[in-house]
């Protein structure tokens, strides 16, 4: 029908999915788990442990304040974003 549109989804922050939590919290050297979209025990762990090392409240969620520091790490470390082509030998 013309004049007819799918709902948009409200508008509000970003969720992260479960496979984004985990490969940023990998990057971050603080799960060593398969990425498998499931947050279970050990995504958990991580979680915490990431947000102890950064001063947020440590519940284990990924709501807001926790993703605005963890998703620097989705694609890498924050340090690679500064200095890319320098790896260990």
């Amino acid at each position: 029908m013309p004049g007819s549109s799918l709902p948009l989804p409200p508008a509000g922050p970003y969720k992260p999915g479960a496979i984004e939590i985990q490969t940023a919290l990998k990057n971050a050297g603080l799960y060593t788990g398969a990425i498998d979209g499931k947050i279970g025990p050990l995504s958990r762990k991580a979680i915490i442990e990431f947000q102890k090392a950064n001063g947020l409240q440590a519940d284990g969620k990924v709501g807001p304040k926790t993703w605005a520091v963890l998703e620097k790490y989705l694609t890498g470390s924050p340090d690679d974003a500064s200095s890319p082509s320098q790896k260990s030998p």
